[in-house]
């Protein structure tokens, strides 16, 4: 069978960084390989092999489930053939290939199947450290009902695989998940105690501990700023009240407007007033002056008279005495 290929599939990242990153996330795959030859099957904490699954595999709803999520995940990553559920409960041999590959190569760009698609298949799930033994036998009718249910946990190891990754973007393992994975690689060899890495890594978990106490501090204080930012808000005044404020300010300034204009309106009538009194007192001032005139005109002939005011009152006085005699 000649290799697919999907140019519409979004991978997860760059193929190399993606395929380490993936390798390295899923359980203990690529740090095993450190302290263990890959086996052909899943083992237990002693080192027996792991030949059930605990998944309850023959379940109609876990099938139908499983079925869910994968459909899920082809649709995302733009599988380009059309699948139905039915076709899932019991695909054929090129179906299941041609899913299988298309999942190996969202983890791994470059995975080509070669001219033995089974031994592919089965290094494949070696190298990503599926913990279950599976059968050249069941990959060549994959969708016979004493196989297919092994198969379908398969990929839904793989569906989980690319998910978790999606999700969380692992570019860079903490020094915990480097321990826990170097740790449970040598428990499932046998091995009890870890002492060298215990001590490798208790220094790296003390800087890590530093640090994200000093994290934790930092959004205390944060924290601390945002609450009080939170209480004056709440202390402040409501919308509704600040609305209030501005209307009963618009109704202070309508009058303080109105009170401007009267006053205004009262300046002009005053000035106006004014004028006309000024007027007035001109025309006083003028008839004043005429009347000074006059009386210094009539003072001064009053000056030049020859007879003074005694003289005229004795000659009135002797005209009437002599009047009264010629009566």
């Amino acid at each position: 069978m000649s290799a697919l290929k999907y140019p519409n599939r979004t991978p997860l990242r760059g193929a190399n960084d993606r395929r380490e990153s993936i390798r390295d996330a899923a359980a203990f795959q690529s740090r095993a390989e450190t302290f263990r030859t890959p086996g052909a099957g899943g083992r237990t904490p002693r080192g027996r092999r792991m030949t059930m699954n605990p998944n309850p595999t023959n379940d109609k709803k876990w099938q139908q489930g499983v079925i869910r999520n994968l459909m899920t995940v082809l649709e995302q990553y733009q599988y380009p053939a059309q699948l139905t559920p039915k076709q899932l409960m019991s695909p054929t041999t090129r179906e299941f290939q041609q899913i299988i590959q298309f999942l190996f190569q969202i983890i791994d760009e470059d995975f080509e199947f070669g001219p033995k698609i089974d031994e592919d298949i089965i290094g494949m799930l070696k190298i990503l450290r599926y913990p279950f033994q599976i059968s050249k036998t069941s990959l060549a009718a994959p969708g016979a009902p004493t196989t297919w249910h092994n198969l379908l946990a398969v990929l839904q190891f793989l569906v989980e695989l690319i998910t978790g990754i999606s999700q969380n973007e692992i570019d860079e393992l903490t020094a915990y998940q480097e321990y826990c994975l170097e740790t449970y690689a040598r428990y499932m060899n046998g091995d009890d105690e870890f002492p060298e890495l215990d001590q490798s890594y208790g220094v790296l978990f003390e800087q890590e501990y530093n640090r994200r106490k000093q994290m934790e501090q930092e959004l205390q204080r944060t924290l601390q700023h945002l609450q009080e930012h939170k209480q004056s808000l709440e202390n402040a005044d409501t919308l509704e009240t600040v609305q209030l404020r501005i209307a009963d300010l618009e109704r202070k300034k309508q009058k303080h407007e109105q009170y401007a204009n009267q006053m205004n309106e009262h300046l002009i009538k005053k000035q106006r007033a004014l004028e006309e009194k000024q007027a007035e007192s001109n025309i006083v001032l003028t008839e004043a002056k005429r009347l000074r005139t006059e009386v210094e005109q009539r003072q001064a002939v009053l000056n030049d008279q020859k007879y003074s005011v005694a003289d005229v009152e004795r000659i009135r006085e002797e005209l009437t005495h002599y009047t009264n005699i010629e009566q």
